[in-house]
């Protein structure tokens, strides 16, 4: 049912129309309407992120049709490409694994409207695709406009996802999870014009052209350019570790503690180097008391404060570790 409703689309979608129309789509680490994203007018001004690893992660569309006119249909990919680059038998990626898309739709005004009559994501049942390192096939689509409740397409002023103060719209929400693997990494993101195209209403795909990311990037066409992503990255995603977690699974507790009890010393075995000075010493347990409890999942939330009697606890193991190391070293001499 699906496959035809693509086929029907694409016929329609394909009809000569006017001339061309210019769509700008990027991504953002910012998904509210205050602050807002701003449209990056250089490569240097597309968004760098520096999640935690271990945690969870999102990324945000944003878009702007062609002055004055609404866009009708659009169908986005996403693709994650992380360097070093993998090599042809990696099915794991080594970064960030794709986990969710949401499509922006929620019915607005007096009398309601919506932006699109139909809408593929991961919301809805089945899901679209999503690979670890891929999306494919984020869909808005306005179809016949004959619904009971109208579509409008993604350029209404009234629209709870305008930015007034940026000139865009939001369109969608991805979310991620950051691997343990992903420590020294950079995932670069690119958007890619979906497999059913855009056009702004009353033109075809081929009457429409997009400018993924910043302004300096290639110009695509709606209907040429399907799957492809040419040009600078739209986003950079540069994992790095909850300060305190040793083992880099996202949360700092009592196991990270006896990794550093068991490499202190150490210039060779830096799991727990947090200072990253080159060698584990009593630094690196300060970062570690200081964040322990803390999630990569709720790093902006408040840091939990450890019982005083686990604070004892630890001094005390902390202060016969020394203890230990000093006779060891009398010892030795």
């Amino acid at each position: 049912m699906f496959r035809c409703l693509i086929v029907t689309v694409a016929v329609v979608l394909a009809i000569p129309g006017q001339s061309s129309a210019t769509v700008n789509i990027w991504l953002s680490g910012v998904g509210t309407m205050v602050p807002g994203s701003s449209f990056p007018l250089t490569s240097s001004a597309v968004p760098v992120l520096e999640p935690y690893l271990g945690g969870p992660g999102s990324i945000y569309i944003w878009g702007r049709p062609d002055a004055s006119k609404s866009l009708a249909d659009i169908s986005l990919n996403l693709v994650a490409e992380t360097q070093p680059v993998c090599s042809t038998s990696c099915v794991i990626p080594n970064a960030v694994a794709f986990a969710s898309a949401t499509v922006f739709n929620e019915p607005f005004g007096m009398p309601s409207v919506v932006r699109f009559e139909y809408i593929n994501d991961s919301t809805g049942m089945p899901p679209l695709p999503i690979d670890a390192n891929r999306i494919d096939g984020m869909d808005g689509l306005r179809i016949f406009e004959g619904g009971e409740v109208r579509a409008v397409g993604i350029g209404s002023f009234a629209d709870p996802y305008y930015d007034a103060a940026h000139n865009s719209w939001l369109i969608a929400k991805v979310t991620y999870n950051v691997l343990a693997t992903g420590e020294n990494t950079a995932t670069r993101l690119f958007l890619e014009i979906g497999s059913i195209g855009l056009n702004h209403t009353g033109e075809t795909t081929a009457n429409a052209s997009v400018i993924f990311g910043d302004a300096t990037d290639q110009q695509l066409n709606g209907h040429d350019d399907r799957g492809i992503h040419p040009g600078n990255f739209d986003a950079l995603i540069r994992p790095r570790p909850l300060p305190g977690d040793a083992d880099r699974n996202g949360v700092v507790a009592t196991a990270d503690f006896n990794i550093w009890r068991t490499n202190f010393g150490s210039t060779t075995q830096l799991a727990a180097d947090h200072n990253k000075n080159g060698i584990v010493d009593a630094a690196d347990y300060t970062i570690w008391r200081d964040n322990l409890g803390r999630s990569a999942g709720s790093a902006a939330a408040s840091l939990a404060v450890p019982e005083p009697c686990a604070t004892a606890l630890l001094s005390v193991a902390m202060s016969a570790l020394f203890v230990a190391r000093r006779l060891s070293f009398s010892r030795a001499k």
